[in-house]
């Protein structure tokens, strides 16, 4: 049994054959009959339902090849392959321009979201050992040398981020040997790429795509095309999850990582601590779990004692106070909005880049799949309003 656009093509050609042999018929009967009105009606419908029919299926074929080898303004597809990838790169990044990204980002409680998915079991014991193991792979012993110096004055002043931010750039300095640069990438990839697969996450992508659709094509209805070119919502949706996956299953996570950590090592303004980092601190209650967790004879030990207790400790605090969890929302999406407004031009380039995987004739297989019923029933429609115009004719010419 045919389904879909197969159907769609049978149907049109066995209109277009039926209607085919039905002239013929038509002329033998008249040829038998010339006087008879009604059968000279009929024949001269289905003669233009034959030729409107016929124009039809001439048109949609030289949409995507050469239909009985013509060469003149043919194959429109293939040939202007380029032209269309142009056209949809800069229309998707026109569609998903900054301001209408940074707009639906404002729309959400991002810090809410990464905090609840932090807190469940599984996300909380992944990031606890990942910690650990990180701890594990960085160089303490510069820490433990100025230790004893600064002690006292980190624990007594307010402003410790230049003591801090030393100890921090001398550590990962020369810790970069250990490997502890593809630990984070690969950390933060594994759970990037949980978060980017949740159904939130693809809702939210959908309702996006779904505006920027509904913003382009609003009172234009010459854009409306756009629907048979471009996959539906939820596809594209679906699409843009994968592609995130894929790009965080690369080694572009790495090289982020180094990226920016090479930026960090190199800058020269001192570090502020903001209010949240303050509370953070604040909500760890660093003299006391340092003092239980014996730093002195094991900092190292000491270091798995904080982090597993401490990190539990911040997703509480902050889901329970709502300042702070306004805070960490400003922070992360001024965060993403610099990413955005750096990274924004290279949007259009990751949709050119896979379109250029795309053939002329997978272009073509790809419109046909997604508009080949519409495009079928203009041929159905050809010789249906074919025959009607001819009818409507032959009365005029015949009875006026």
């Amino acid at each position: 049994m045919l389904t879909g656009r197969r159907s769609y093509r049978y149907k049109a050609n066995l209109t277009l054959t039926g209607v085919f042999l039905l002239v013929l018929v038509s002329l033998g009967v008249q040829h038998q009959h010339p006087k008879i009105f009604f059968l000279q009606l009929l024949t001269f419908t289905l003669e233009a339902a034959l030729v409107g029919g016929l124009a039809d299926w001439f048109a949609v074929t030289a949409l995507f090849r050469r239909p009985l080898g013509w060469p003149f303004h043919t194959a429109l597809i293939p040939r202007n392959r380029e032209r269309i990838f142009q056209s949809l790169s800069e229309m998707v990044e026109n569609l998903l321009s900054k301001e209408a990204l940074l707009d639906k980002l404002n729309q959400y409680h991002v810090a809410k979201f990464l905090v609840d998915y932090l807190s469940e079991p599984q996300a909380l014991n992944e990031l606890n050992a990942f910690l650990v193991s990180l701890s594990d792979a960085l160089d303490m012993r510069p820490f433990l040398q100025n230790l004893a110096q600064v002690s006292e004055h980190l624990l007594s002043e307010k402003d410790f981020g230049p003591h801090l931010e030393g100890w921090l750039k001398e550590i990962l300095s020369k810790s970069r040997h250990q490997g502890f640069e593809r630990q984070v990438a690969s950390f933060l990839a594994h759970h990037l790429q949980n978060l980017v697969t949740r159904p939130e996450v693809f809702a939210a992508l959908r309702q996006v795509i779904e505006d920027a659709y509904r913003t382009y094509e609003a009172d234009h209805t010459t854009r409306k095309w756009v629907d048979t070119l471009l996959p539906s919502p939820p596809e594209l949706a679906k699409g843009m999850q994968k592609a995130m996956v894929e790009f965080l299953s690369g080694s572009e996570p790495v090289r982020m990582v180094r990226s920016g950590l090479d930026a960090y090592l190199s800058r020269e303004t001192p570090l502020q601590l903001s209010s949240f980092w303050a509370s953070l601190v604040e909500t760890l209650r660093l003299e006391e779990l340092l003092s239980q967790s014996g730093v002195h004879s094991s900092l190292r030990h000491g270091l798995h004692r904080i982090l597993s207790s401490g990190v539990a400790s911040i997703l509480y605090a902050v889901q329970e106070q709502p300042e702070r969890l306004d805070t960490l929302d400003q922070f992360l999406k001024s965060s993403v909005s610099q990413l955005i407004n750096s990274h924004h031009s290279t949007l259009s380039q990751m949709v050119r880049d896979k379109l250029d995987t795309l053939t002329g004739n997978d272009l073509s297989r790809l419109i046909e799949l997604k508009a080949g019923n519409d495009l079928q029933m203009i041929r159905i429609n050809g010789s249906i309003i074919g025959g009607l115009a001819g009818m409507l004719i032959y009365l005029i010419t015949t009875l006026f």
